[in-house]
């Protein structure tokens, strides 16, 4: 039995991502996503080998995602991302996933075996004001009023 390519929990970012719950794929008809697969990534989605779970369009590109080779996977998702962003910009349409494009890439990151955060340790914010160096200026400044006025001058 092939290992899956991509987890079940990631599996529901992809299915909201690429509105999948109903079945659906984004806007594809059956004819615009065999089209789409055929000249986006010379793929036939339509091959019986992926109606294994089903015949929905979803359903189908589950199946074909945790069959296909990693690479292939991982370049149909990014397919299926620049045509989700080219349509929904297109329809000037807002964002439906919480930090959608952060979220993708950190799956592409997990498929790949990257890191899912960098390691590194960022430097704290620096302060507004030096606060031990005011404090001593004021001090200085008082000591200096104290003084009398010709010495202050």
């Amino acid at each position: 039995m092939l290992m899956p390519n991509i987890r079940s929990l990631d599996m529901k970012l992809v299915d909201e991502l690429f509105e999948m719950g109903s079945g659906y794929v984004l806007d594809f008809s059956d004819r615009t996503m065999s089209s789409f697969f055929a000249d986006e990534l010379n793929v036939d989605i339509d091959d019986p080998a992926y109606r294994e779970q089903g015949t929905s369009k979803a359903k189908r590109l589950r199946c074909y995602l945790n069959k296909v080779d990693l690479a292939t996977s991982i370049k149909t998702l990014k397919a299926l991302w620049e045509y989700r962003e080219a349509t929904r910009k297109g329809n000037r349409r807002e964002e439906w996933v919480d930090n959608a494009e952060g979220r993708f890439l950190l799956l592409l990151n997990r498929m790949q075996g990257k890191p899912d955060q960098p390691a590194t340790q960022a430097e704290p914010p620096k302060p507004a004001f030096d606060r031990p160096k005011i404090i001593l200026l004021k001090q200085k400044l008082i000591e200096l009023s104290a003084l009398e006025p010709q010495p202050r001058g």
